[in-house]
């Protein structure tokens, strides 16, 4: 078991280790295009900057704002599966906690995305003041999707989806209209 730990590590050291595939090597693909990312194929369909929708949790995640995209997830086969939090980001953006995933209508977090059943949803990703300000003069969004393989895990021997790689850059256009209006409780 040693020895396999050491050579996959001797190995990755001599390939050059775990490097980020360069975004301006990937492919650019068109925002409504639907894109194969292995658990499911997404369809980016725009985005928005919000700091009103669900404004209670963007002070538990300790954000400035939502980025909020609005996108078409269709679960692949062979089961179903949860959102991977990097499968659609931004470029160079970091954000302050984890995405989340709601549905557009409800509000309501969607947990599981079934094979062959798209699901129109809202990706929140909160953001610090910053980038909110600077994200918020773009018209264009720079959106970076990563696929999975479904594999066998090496040590349990689960097959499940692992080995995320870069996919595809998407240039997303603004829309407001994807973020729903925000009713007053008063």
């Amino acid at each position: 078991m040693v020895a396999a730990l050491l050579a996959i590590v001797l190995g990755t050291w001599a390939g050059g280790g775990l490097e980020e595939v360069p975004e301006e090597g990937l492919p650019q693909v068109p925002a409504d295009a639907r894109i194969a990312l292995g658990p499911y194929d997404v369809a980016i369909q725009g985005w928005s900057i919000s700091r009103e929708y669900d404004a209670d949790m963007l002070e538990i995640v300790d954000a400035d704002a939502w980025v909020v995209v609005a996108a078409d997830l269709t679960g692949a086969p062979p089961r179903s599966t949860t959102y991977k939090s990097d499968s659609v980001t931004v470029s160079s953006l970091e954000t302050t906690a984890y995405p989340r995933i709601v549905d557009p209508v409800s509000g309501d977090y969607v947990g599981y995305l079934h094979p062959g059943v798209t699901t129109s949803v809202l990706i929140l990703l909160p953001v610090a003041k910053a980038d909110a300000a600077t994200l918020d003069a773009l018209t264009t969004l720079p959106a970076l999707l990563t696929s999975y393989t479904y594999t066998r895990h090496v040590l349990s021997g689960e097959e499940t989806w692992l080995r995320p790689q870069a996919r595809a850059t998407v240039q997303v256009p603004r829309d407001d209209t994807v973020v729903p209006a925000v009713e007053d409780d008063a």
